[in-house]
């Protein structure tokens, strides 16, 4: 397995950190209330999607028939 050289690995936690403070302080909010917005999203997200996804299997078992 090839390993990435060392000049083209890049710190994804603090990418990351960085990333989260900055949205915290765009937005007004501690971390904590940011990413619990942020997993309400997600769970709606996927929520929309299985929606989604049951629909089209629907149809897929109805024009089967």
């Amino acid at each position: 397995m090839k390993t990435i050289p060392k000049h083209y690995q890049i710190d994804i936690e603090s990418i990351t950190a960085n990333h989260l403070e900055a949205l915290c302080e765009r937005y007004g909010l501690s971390d904590e209330q940011l990413i619990s917005h942020a997993l309400r999203l997600a769970e709606k997200d996927l929520v929309e999607f299985e929606a989604r996804l049951a629909a089209a299997q629907m149809r897929y078992c109805d024009e089967a028939e």
